[in-house]
């Protein structure tokens, strides 16, 4: 997945990752609407790595949840939008354009720190 685009991204999740994880939550294409956005919103604040593994675990946690509602509420559709994919899977994990690595990480984190240590010494 790594080297794909956002657009190529969504196009697979929509073509494949989608498609398979509704059938395998016994639901129906027609039960199931994500928007654009929202799949976009779960590229870039749900999950990091370009994996697709982390993509069909969010996948599979919405379809979980849009079964349970379509059972529960006896609804027919559900339709997942960014304003409320926080419903089914949680507050945004990272923040968009995150760090990609874990160098990264440990570089800001680093930093972080360096700064604080100076914050430190300024109270003396």
């Amino acid at each position: 997945m790594a080297g794909y685009t956002e657009i190529e991204k969504l196009e697979i999740v929509k073509d494949h990752l989608l498609p398979k994880q509704i059938k395998e939550h016994g639901l129906k294409k027609s039960n199931l609407q994500l928007r654009d956005q929202a799949i976009l919103d779960i590229i870039r604040y749900y999950t990091r790595e370009a994996g697709v593994r982390s993509l069909e675990r969010q996948l599979a946690a919405i379809c979980r949840k849009a079964a349970k509602a379509i059972v529960a509420e006896e609804r027919k559709r559900i339709t997942v939008t960014e304003k409320n994919l926080q419903d089914f899977i949680g507050k945004r994990i990272f923040r968009y354009g995150q760090a990609e690595t874990e160098d990264q990480v440990g570089v800001v984190t680093g930093l972080a720190y360096t700064t604080v240590l100076r914050h430190h010494h300024h109270h003396h």
